[in-house]
C-alpha cells in the first residue's frame, strides 16, 4: 500500500480471520496426546526409558552404592543442567542434602560419561519417526546467539551488532534437530569462517557405529 500524500509504501499488520474449527480440533487432540509435564518429569522419563543414567558411577567402575541411583542421577542432571546450584536445589527438593548431591556430581560424573549419556539420548532421538521426517542427518545448519560473559573473560568483546560485551555461542544443529556441538567465539571472530569447518557426529544404528560428516559452504 502506498500513501497517496507522501508516496511512501507501507504494510499493514496482517489480521487473521480467526481459527478454523479443524485447527481447534487439532489443538485439542495434541493437548490430549501430549499432556503438560514438568521438566524434572521429562528428565526422569528419559532416564527410565533410555537408561542413560547407567553411564554414571564411581571412578572404580563398580556399581554405585546409592539407595536410589536413578533418582539421584536425575536430580543432579536436572540441577546442574538448569544451573540451579546444588545447595539451592536442597531448598526446593525434599529428601536430599547438599553434601550428597555435591559428592555425586564430583565423584560420579565426568565429561566422558556425560558425552556417553548424550550419545544415548541422540541415538534414541534419531530412531524416532518425527526426527526422520525432518531429514536424513546429512545436512547441518549453524547460527549464533550472544552470550553475556564477564568483562575479564578472554572471549569477551564489545559487539557492534548486539551493542554490549560478551561472546557468541555458535550452534550447529543437524536436519534431524539434533544439536551436534557449539563453538564459543569472540564477537568479532567471524561466523563464516567458523561455519566453514566440518563437523562430525557418531552414533549407533542397528548395532553398528557409523560416523557421518556435515560440511557447510563458506559464504563470501
Amino acid at each position: 500500500m502506498i500513501d497517496p500524500e507522501t508516496g511512501i509504501p507501507s504494510l499493514k499488520a496482517f489480521r487473521a480471520d480467526g481459527r478454523r474449527p479443524s485447527a481447534k480440533r487439532l489443538e485439542q487432540e495434541i493437548k490430549a496426546r501430549m499432556p503438560e509435564c514438568s521438566l524434572m518429569g521429562i528428565v526422569a522419563r528419559t532416564a527410565y526409558w533410555v537408561e542413560w543414567w547407567r553411564r554414571f558411577g564411581p571412578p572404580s567402575g563398580n556399581e554405585p552404592k546409592l539407595t536410589d541411583p536413578l533418582g539421584r542421577y536425575v536430580i543432579v542432571t536436572f540441577v546442574k543442567g538448569t544451573n540451579m546450584g546444588l545447595y539451592e536445589a536442597v531448598r526446593h527438593i525434599p529428601g536430599v542434602s547438599g553434601h550428597e548431591l555435591s559428592y555425586i556430581a564430583n565423584k560420579h560424573f565426568s565429561i566422558v560419561l556425560l558425552n556417553e549419556a548424550v550419545a544415548d539420548l541422540v541415538n534414541a532421538h534419531a530412531r524416532l519417526d518425527i526426527s526422520q521426517a525432518w531429514g536424513d542427518g546429512t545436512a547441518v545448519a549453524a547460527d549464533g546467539i550472544h552470550m553475556d560473559t564477564y568483562l575479564d573473560n578472554l572471549l569477551s568483546e564489545t559487539s557492534v551488532w548486539y551493542g554490549k560485551p560478551g561472546g557468541v555461542a555458535y550452534h550447529h544443529v543437524s536436519d534431524t534437530y539434533i544439536a551436534l556441538f557449539t563453538h564459543f567465539i569472540p564477537c568479532g571472530g567471524g561466523r563464516p569462517s567458523t561455519s566453514s569447518r566440518s563437523s562430525a557426529s557418531c552414533w549407533k544404528r542397528d548395532g553398528r557405529s557409523t560416523r557421518k560428516t556435515w560440511r557447510t559452504s563458506r559464504r563470501t
